[in-house]
């Protein structure tokens, strides 16, 4: 059971990590893009560490059905948040500004 769950995970790390990175790299502008990456590493990084910590702690102090309620509101939150960026950025309702691979990015900055 344990490998099906490295498997599922590694796996939807790699479906996710390319889109995360687009959202940094299309938001930031060239005098900042390394704030940016430096600020995404940071938060992912972060991210791996703390989020076992404060799960072990929150499950056993409050027990796990108040931790998946927890979980369950963050991930609804993260949810909504992606969804006003979104409309904010009205990535649709502008051709320019539709999110292109990192490798045709950096072609496009090259020329």
């Amino acid at each position: 059971m344990a490998y099906i769950h490295i498997v599922l995970f590694s796996a939807a790390e790699m479906m996710t990590l390319p889109f995360m990175n687009n959202i940094w790299i299309h938001r930031a502008q060239a005098h900042n893009r390394g704030q940016y990456a430096s600020l995404f590493t940071v938060a992912f990084s972060s991210a791996t560490i703390l989020a076992p910590t404060l799960g072990a702690f929150g499950v056993e102090h409050f027990g796990f059905r108040s931790w998946w309620w927890v979980v369950g509101g963050i991930s609804l939150l993260t949810f909504i948040g992606f969804r006003w960026l979104l409309a904010r950025r009205s990535f649709a309702a502008n051709p320019q500004t539709t999110p292109q691979p990192a490798s045709e990015v950096a072609v496009a900055q090259e020329a």
